[in-house]
């Protein structure tokens, strides 16, 4: 079983910048909501190429599965691939738990970047991160790298 006590904090902290720059660095529900939809539309864009819509669905359902987990309020966020906003439930949830918002979706991205690490490894898990986010400026390896 795949925990948030698992994944190496290089992790989680890449997860949180992500959210973060995502949301302009506003901490706010509205904004983490909007953030947690662009980082979906963002890693689908790129990684379809690789492993296709289907693959890429089932990788981000399955670390939504391991984050609902540990945070069971996230049972009302879904996946419907035949809707053109994919992540069903985010903004509902921002709303109704704006407390637990930074941390539920960190989960959620730190489990799918994990998964990534685990599927195709650190180093391309890192470039594809790179180049979809090059402005970013986050290097794992600048923070002891990803250890297990």
């Amino acid at each position: 079983m795949q925990d948030i006590q698992t994944i190496p904090s290089t992790i989680q902290q890449l997860a949180h910048a992500l959210l973060l720059h995502e949301a302009d660095q506003k901490p706010e529900p509205e904004e983490l909501w909007m953030a947690i939809e662009h980082i979906y539309a963002k890693l689908q864009r790129r990684l379809a190429e690789l492993v296709g819509q289907t693959g890429f669905v089932a990788l981000f359902s399955r670390a939504l599965h391991l984050a609902r987990r540990e945070t069971p309020v996230l049972a009302g966020i879904s996946i419907d691939p035949r809707l053109p906003n994919q992540l069903q439930g985010s903004q509902e949830f921002a709303l109704a738990h704006p407390d637990d918002v930074i941390t539920s979706f960190g989960r959620v991205v730190a489990h799918f970047i994990w998964l990534l690490v685990t599927f195709v490894g650190e180093q391309l898990s890192m470039n594809l991160i790179s180049d979809i986010w090059p402005q970013l400026n986050y290097d794992a390896t600048a923070h002891g790298g990803i250890q297990s």
